[in-house]
């Protein structure tokens, strides 16, 4: 798995079309973005579509685990989801989360 997990400068709908187009990028690439505007925070994972084939990883699941990591919650479909919250002090744990969950 080609893991990228990193927060950026950009609104959400910028990063969600950045998400989209990392997931196409290859056939195993898992993408995290993290943005904060003030006290909000959005996560967005992508998956590319070969990899959700080939295995168990669905962004809507793992975004409903990370997001209580930055107070919020969150859905989507298995290549693509997005979480809203308002803990910017959880965005490094949220990472660290789905580092454990590619592992499983």
């Amino acid at each position: 798995v080609r893991f990228i997990a990193t927060k950026v400068d950009l609104d959400v709908n910028q990063a969600k079309t950045l998400a989209q187009k990392l997931r196409t990028s290859g056939d195993d690439v898992l993408t995290v973005l993290a943005t904060q505007n003030g006290d909000k925070v959005n996560l967005i994972i992508s998956i590319s579509d070969a990899l959700v084939s080939s295995s168990d990883l669905n962004a809507g699941t793992m975004i409903r685990e990370i997001a209580k990591f930055v107070k919020g919650g969150g859905g989507g479909q298995p290549f693509l989801a997005t979480a809203g919250g308002k803990d910017a002090n959880g965005i490094n744990n949220a990472f660290s989360a789905i580092k454990d969950l590619i592992k499983m």
